[in-house]
Order: C-alpha cells, then sequence, then structure tokens
C-alpha cells in the first residue's frame, strides 16, 4: 500500500498547476494592485473543486 497521491489526485494536481501558470499568473500583478481576485477565475475553481 503506497502513501502517495493516487493517478487522479495527480492529474487534477497537475491540471491545476497548468491552469494557475496559464491563468492566473499572468494576471497576479493587476490582481495585486487592484486587490480584486476576477469572478471568472473563482468560478472556474469553484467548477473544478465541485467535480
Amino acid at each position: 500500500m503506497g502513501f502517495g497521491p493516487t493517478d487522479a489526485q495527480r492529474d487534477l494536481r497537475d491540471d491545476v498547476r497548468e491552469y494557475a501558470r496559464t491563468e492566473i499568473v499572468p494576471l497576479a500583478a493587476e490582481i495585486d494592485r487592484n486587490e480584486e481576485y476576477p469572478a471568472e477565475i473563482l468560478d472556474v475553481t469553484d467548477a473544478v473543486l465541485d467535480d
């Protein structure tokens, strides 16, 4: 019995990392400057967590 993540958990982790790298990181400075988090990102995050 292993204590590492399952294949599904690794897939989710990789998908979230890719999403963050391509969608959130490019907006990070603007998000910080405006002190607001775009609703679109929250909607996607909520949808991913619901699956």
